[in-house]
């Protein structure tokens, strides 16, 4: 990429290299430990996004669910639609949101963990809970909460081999 090429990607790229990660102030008490919350994730892209003229939108999208196959009555999927936007190109990215049905809180708090991470991935900064887990919690596997005595892990007591002797 030429240097001079006035694209989307070449200013995101400038932004990027000026962003820095989010400052983690908000606390997580499961994990007893500070996340970035939305505001810092803001405070950390959008300025820097703006200065070399990309906007960024974040908006959600309804898609009805079909009720052909079984006649049973499903709520609309819904995708945060997070996107930069520079002259007539566009990054964009959909994410659907895991909410209950019929509760409101529900769907704002997933809208709003939603904008947050999706904000966090595509300007590539962080700010947690990007907690490493080995992807445990994606497969299903039990994740230990942090100073749980199970994720505590003793190391074996290794005895002292003789001159000579094979262990």
């Amino acid at each position: 990429m030429k240097e001079t090429e006035d694209t989307l990607v070449s200013r995101l790229a400038l932004a990027q290299a000026e962003m820095p990660h989010a400052e983690m102030k908000s606390d997580n008490p499961y994990f007893k430990s500070k996340y970035a919350g939305l505001p810092e994730v803001i405070d950390a892209t959008k300025p820097y996004l703006n200065k070399h003229g990309i906007a960024v939108t974040q908006t959600t999208k309804f898609y009805p669910r079909s009720h052909e196959e079984d006649g049973r009555e499903y709520p609309p999927i819904i995708v945060l639609r997070t996107q930069l936007l520079y002259k007539d190109q566009e990054i964009t990215s959909e994410v659907p949101l895991m909410y209950k049905p019929n509760d409101i809180q529900s769907l704002i708090s997933a809208k709003t963990y939603t904008k947050r991470t999706e904000l966090q991935a595509v300007c590539v900064i962080g700010g947690g809970p990007d907690i490493d887990d080995d992807g445990n919690a994606a497969s299903g596997k039990e994740v230990q909460k942090k100073d749980s005595p199970k994720a505590r892990v003793k190391k074996p007591v290794v005895p002292a081999k003789a001159e000579g002797e094979l262990l």
